[in-house]
């Protein structure tokens, strides 16, 4: 998995409200909020160019999830229309990899992946009821780490870190 994957499927995050005022209100307000990121990091992917790279065979294991929060402030200019900026971050989706090449040899392999961003929206609150449409943009960060290890023989790392600016889209209920 390469962390452009990451940013090119995006997360998709399920995050519910630990604390935040009425959004509907006119007037300043805080949030903090908390819940489950999902990704598909392609270990499978990763696990088939070490057999192709190696031979032998491969066994993996790897997060589909990982608790993820936002932090965020806005202002409510009436009932109708809000403004809002938030800083989101994950915790570590992490793969591991346990191979035994074609000739033989034993190797273990890491890879962790984690992101953050910011995101600014205007909140539109098109009825009464708590419905609102979420329309802005964010700039993402993915970064990866990975670990090549050959017990006996060293070990390999490598870092890398993409980021990225997307338009936001969102509908949610207060």
């Amino acid at each position: 998995m390469r962390a452009t994957d990451i940013l090119r499927c995006g997360f998709c995050s399920l995050l519910i409200s630990v604390f935040a005022s009425n959004a509907q209100a006119e007037g300043g307000y805080f949030g903090i909020e908390g819940g489950l990121a999902f990704a598909d990091i392609r270990a499978d992917d990763t696990a088939q160019v070490l057999v192709n790279t190696f031979g032998g065979s491969v066994a993996y294991e790897y997060d589909a999830a990982t608790l993820s929060g936002r932090i965020s402030g806005g202002y409510g200019f009436n009932e109708m229309v809000g403004l809002e900026v938030g800083y989101f971050f994950t915790g570590d989706f992490d793969a591991t990899y346990n191979g035994l090449s074609g000739g033989g040899v034993v190797y273990s392999a890491v890879e962790t992946y984690s992101a953050t961003g910011l995101d600014l929206s205007v909140l539109l609150h098109p009825m009464s009821g708590g419905f609102f449409l979420r329309l802005g943009m964010h700039n993402s960060e993915v970064e990866g780490v990975g670990t090549f290890n050959v017990p006996g023989l060293g070990s390999a790392s490598a870092a890398a870190t993409v980021s990225g600016t997307g338009l936001l889209v969102g509908l949610g209920y207060d």
